[in-house]
């Protein structure tokens, strides 16, 4: 006597099994096609032919979702192979980091406002502190400073990603107009002031934060602001 097989009708035939993985997949795919605004468990759960709440069987919120996503996202970033050279190994992680985030405006985005602490994000920031470790900074330098390097990252992705083509042309009409007497500084460095192709500025600001990192190591953080500064 054969046994019954009990088929859910919930699943469907030929529905896949809800997982983790699959529920991240789906979110990085929504925000690769629609953008981040608009993003919310409902959609993917339609996506994924389910309700919501089959969801939280995987995922705690949103907020935890979108730090999946993100980790997820970062999965791409190259190490490089161990060199004599921390600062161009640093470079190419960053670099790296950059190309991943500005695929996609919608994970640069991401990135500003999110944290995410995912396999792919330990495993960029243990390279970092690694690099830096090497080149003699360590403690809260080092750990302040990694978290500011990939801040600057983030920031230029999500500013790249959402500025507009025409943008510099107008903001150098408006300089060329101004007064070069009340803002002779402005007026003298108006072209300055937009030179240089996004990569070059880039790596211009990350070499600037890491020269500003290295030069007075376990000074940097000795001085403590009031935590109600921001409040006043």
């Amino acid at each position: 006597m054969k046994t019954a097989q009990i088929v859910s009708r919930r699943r469907g035939a030929g529905k896949s099994l809800l997982t983790r993985d699959a529920i991240v997949s789906t979110a990085l795919e929504l925000i690769r096609r629609d953008g981040l605004d608009g993003l919310s468990l409902r959609k993917v759960a339609t996506e994924l032919a389910t309700g919501a709440a089959s969801l939280y069987v995987h995922i705690h919120d949103l907020d935890e979702l979108l730090s999946l996503v993100l980790d997820r996202a970062l999965a791409g970033v190259r190490i490089p192979r161990e060199s004599e050279h921390w600062d161009k190994a640093l470079e190419q992680i960053v670099l790296s980091y950059l190309r991943a985030l500005f695929r996609h405006p919608g994970i640069a985005r991401l990135a500003v406002s999110t944290i995410a602490s995912g396999p792919n994000t330990l495993r960029i920031m243990e390279a970092i502190l690694q690099l830096m470790e090497k080149a003699g900074c360590t403690g809260e330098d080092a750990a302040w400073g990694t978290d500011l390097m990939l801040q600057f990252a983030a920031s230029t992705a999500a500013e790249q990603s959402a500025r507009k083509e025409d943008l510099l042309c107008e903001i150098s009409k408006v300089l060329e107009l101004i007064d070069s007497v009340e803002f002779p500084r402005v007026y003298g460095l108006r072209r300055e002031l937009l030179s240089g192709g996004g990569i070059d500025r880039f790596l211009w600001g990350h070499r600037a934060i890491v020269r500003g990192i290295l030069g007075e190591p376990g000074k940097l953080v000795k001085r403590r602001v009031h935590p109600k500064f921001l409040k006043s």
